[in-house]
């Protein structure tokens, strides 16, 4: 039986389990009927790769391709649509990416576009899972009157609602569900949702900025790259020297994660991680102990080159190129493991499933020598 894989729609996050022979090939979501190619993210939604893993409700969202009706098409029928289609795309353009995000321009008359206003996927605009996700609308600031760093420093923003409490229908009819700012004119005044999940601040995520003339320029700043780069993709397609740059940055991004964290998380982890010269962070996994106080506080951190693990009362560190044993036990809890190598001591975790197999998933990719023992 030809091996299948799991391929998630960019826009609408329906999973589908589809054959390896068609992967490169386009198709038409099910769900939301937008088209989208068949790829394997290299980057995005590792949050989400662990729900899969991790999670027997992760695995009921998956569905059958074939059963679903995930419509695969013929690659010349795309390309006909691209070029059909090509003369109407927004004039979005990439003006910068730095540590504050991506930054795109694009005419305000672009926000009239129902289509584009609903082009943010709907996952987390942070750590991009797509479970348990709150509605936000982009704020429009004057740009008369912006501070010095565009969107350094954000206002807060209130929820609209629970994506689960609206209708499940396309991302452009749940437009209508979504109320107007009465405070701005036309066509700033439109609804232009981005979505966060319970565990992420959203704030800062997404700013827009303008002259708020009808006639005027836009200024959007996106923070996660991997987002701008599927934002982008829906809107100008995959063949523009943009989109290379966007999903160049996201390769850069894939092997350091520690700027996704938040703030507070990362000073805490400071007191007992510091970065050494050329290392690359990969992960932070927390304890059950550290997810009933403050998370970051204890727990074990993965790099490209070493296991850093503090449980309140001993630190440890273990190279990676070293021999590591971890032995591991169901419990009620979740997972009692215990991490060791000769000469550099033990130190014992009790982590929740999902926690135990993101560690075990984090370290098999790094192809490292590690044993993993069952008790």
């Amino acid at each position: 039986m030809e091996e299948r894989v799991v391929i998630a729609c960019p826009h609408c996050n329906a999973r589908y389990k589809v054959r390896q022979s068609l992967i490169g090939r386009p198709a038409k979501c099910a769900n939301c009927k937008q088209i989208f190619e068949l790829i394997v993210p290299d980057y995005h939604k590792e949050e989400e790769i662990m729900d899969w893993l991790a999670n027997n409700e992760g695995e009921e969202d998956i569905l059958n391709a074939t059963i679903a009706g995930l419509n695969v098409l013929d690659n010349n029928t795309a390309v006909a649509k691209s070029r059909k289609t090509s003369s109407s795309r927004i004039k979005l353009k990439l003006t910068n990416i730095d540590n504050l995000g991506a930054h795109f321009s694009f005419p305000a008359q672009a926000l009239k576009s129902s289509h584009f206003r609903a082009s943010f996927p709907q996952i987390c605009a942070c750590c991009l899972a797509g479970k348990h996700l709150r509605i936000f609308l982009v704020r429009w600031m004057d740009q008369a009157t912006l501070p010095k760093g565009f969107g350094a420093k954000g206002t807060v923003v209130h929820p609209i609602g629970r994506l689960s409490d609206f209708p499940a229908v396309k991302p452009t009819e749940l437009l209508q569900y979504l109320p107007v700012n009465e405070e701005l004119p036309e066509p700033y005044n439109l609804p232009f949702p981005f979505y966060a999940c319970d565990n992420c601040d959203p704030s800062d995520l997404v700013f827009g900025a303008s002259s708020l003339g009808e006639q005027g320029h836009c200024l959007l700043r996106i923070k996660n790259i991997s987002l701008a780069c599927q934002f982008y993709a829906q809107n100008c397609g995959t063949d523009s020297p943009d989109y290379h740059k966007l999903c160049a940055s996201c390769d850069v991004l894939k092997t350091n994660q520690w700027d996704n964290l938040q703030q507070d998380l990362r000073e805490r982890l400071k007191q007992w991680f510091q970065h050494t010269p050329g290392e690359h962070f990969i992960c932070y996994i927390p304890d059950i102990e550290g997810n009933r106080a403050y998370k970051g506080k204890t727990g074990i951190i993965v790099t490209d080159r070493r296991i850093i693990a503090y449980n309140g009362t001993a630190w440890r560190e273990y190279p990676l190129s070293g021999h590591i044993t971890i032995t591991y036990q169901s419990i009620s809890q979740g997972v009692k493991i215990e991490i060791r190598e000769l000469g550099k001591g033990r130190i014992s975790f009790k982590l929740d499933s999902k926690s135990w197999v993101s560690l075990k998933h984090s370290l098999e990719q790094l192809k490292t020598n590690i044993r993993f023992v069952g008790i």
